[in-house]
């Protein structure tokens, strides 16, 4: 099921009698997730079974430093979310972690900073692929991963702005992970002191405490 990409409102009961889905499109839309949402708390609640949902795309605006994903929470059987437009350094809330079957968690353009708490409300996910796919993301602390307990894969893809020496700083957490694959695709071609992007012995530290 999948919508235009003008749908700037979902109604309450929008999806009632769709319980059999297993796929929904919402990406690219005018879709709004804030104190006054576009998309309203519930909507969801009719799709038991639905297993990928799209979203990235869309608006997502903060409050209090915090995303909100209450409007995700009685997905239990989804296990792959897309979403998007998660501006500065955010907080994902604890609702998240009741998507108990989330198994890849793909963030698109929008987040910019990934701080040591960042994904706190990841912690008791069983996510085992997150993929980072923002043009806007710049900066990276050590501890960045150490909620994906259960992590085997984790890809970064068009982090421009990033770096080779920043994004290495986020290795260190990955020792609390079970990482065993590290994609990198279009990361950067120049540091953010402009020098040129290159792997240096430093890159690999913290990989040596990992299962890479």
């Amino acid at each position: 099921w999948t919508t235009t990409t003008s749908t700037s409102q979902i109604n309450p009961g929008a999806f009632q009698g769709l319980g059999i889905l297993e796929v929904l499109l919402l990406n690219s839309n005018k879709l709004v997730v804030s104190e006054d949402p576009s998309l309203p708390l519930g909507v969801f609640d009719e799709l038991g079974d639905l297993n990928l949902l799209r979203f990235d795309d869309n608006e997502w605006r903060v409050v209090g430093g915090r995303s909100r994903g209450e409007v995700f929470r009685n997905l239990s059987r989804l296990e792959e979310l897309h979403i998007d437009g998660i501006p500065g350094h955010v907080q994902f809330e604890q609702s998240f972690s009741q998507l108990k079957q989330l198994k890849t968690l793909v963030i698109h353009n929008g987040i910019e900073v990934i701080g040591n708490d960042t994904f706190v409300g990841f912690k008791d996910s069983n996510i085992t692929t997150l993929v980072l796919a923002s043009q806007q993301l710049y900066d990276i602390d050590t501890l960045s991963f150490q909620y994906f307990t259960n992590l085997i894969t984790l890809n970064f893809s068009d982090t421009y702005l990033l770096g080779v020496s920043n994004i290495s700083k986020g290795w260190f957490g990955l020792q609390y992970t079970k990482v065993k694959n590290l994609y990198m695709y279009w990361v950067a071609s120049w540091e953010a002191d402009d020098s040129p992007a290159k792997i240096t012995e430093s890159f690999y530290k913290y990989l040596n405490l990992t299962l890479i």
